[in-house]
């Protein structure tokens, strides 16, 4: 992969499937490293950097930096560690040579992919390659990670040439959202002082950013359970108040489907 001058070179790949929990809960690398989740959910810190990725989505980390990592959710992912330029130093070079793709790649630590379909297709390909033989495999795997490369080079392209339509009003409901996360509310009741019907509403809050608005809601009130069950020692009624639900009951049955594990097990897990 390689534009300008700079290149990179794959050095390791592995895929594992249905992860519980990593070996290592942190270490560093002399390669940059990439976490590529196909599903599942974890929580990691790349240095001062850290937050929460699933499915769909990539972390990145330098070479020489720590990375810490833990399982939220079953995960199966794909481990991608690269060199750019066939050295292991150079955390720089991309912006240096020029190289767009290499730069928009390495330029963070937590990427979401917006073409979830090719995002995964181009995981099959890299997992699907041990079938070739070893230089084959080698080889496809390489154009599986430069599409990685090219898919974030567009994101950003995107990001930052805007005449691309921004739906004002759904900004406008994404900011009332976070306020009303947490208390019950309807979703259809949002999308009538949008003028909108409930269908047309769901359809362009996902077209805005990837998800439902109860999906976005929901990844707002259970962050905001994970945050309770850290530091208070509320009952989980009261935190389910606090969340926008009914019950503590039910807070349980969303927060398993979500984490993969139940807020009593979560909260144990921050109390060692």
């Amino acid at each position: 992969m390689g534009q300008g001058g700079a290149s990179v070179s794959i050095t390791g790949y592995r895929y594992w499937d249905f992860k519980r929990q990593f070996a290592l809960e942190q270490d560093r690398n002399e390669d940059w490293v990439m976490f590529a989740l196909e599903s599942g959910s974890i929580s990691y810190a790349v240095g001062s950097d850290s937050g929460e990725a699933g499915g769909g989505e990539a972390i990145i980390c330098p070479p020489g930096v720590w990375l810490k990592r833990k399982v939220l959710k079953p995960v199966s992912f794909h481990y991608v560690s690269f060199r750019l330029n066939g050295r292991s130093d150079q955390a720089s070079t991309p912006a240096q040579e020029g190289d767009d793709m290499l730069r928009a790649l390495t330029s963070r630590c937590h990427i979401r992919f917006m073409d979830r379909e090719r995002f995964f297709s181009n995981l099959r390909l890299m997992r699907e390659a041990d079938k070739l033989g070893k230089n084959e495999a080698a080889r496809w795997r390489h154009y599986g990670f430069a599409d990685l490369g090219m898919q974030v080079f567009y994101q950003s392209f995107i990001k930052n040439n805007k005449p691309i339509s921004t739906d004002t009003q759904i900004e406008e409901a994404i900011t009332e959202l976070k306020k009303l996360a947490g208390a019950p509310l309807e979703i259809r009741q949002v999308a009538a002082r949008y003028g909108m019907s409930p269908v047309q509403f769901i359809r362009r809050f996902r077209n805005a950013t990837g998800q439902t608005p109860l999906e976005y809601v929901t990844d707002l009130r259970i962050g905001k359970a994970c945050l309770l069950l850290e530091e208070t020692e509320d009952t989980l009624d009261t935190i389910a108040e606090k969340c926008g639900y009914e019950s503590g009951f039910y807070l349980s049955r969303v927060f398993l489907k979500q984490k993969g594990v139940r807020p009593s097990e979560y909260r144990r897990s921050y109390k060692v």
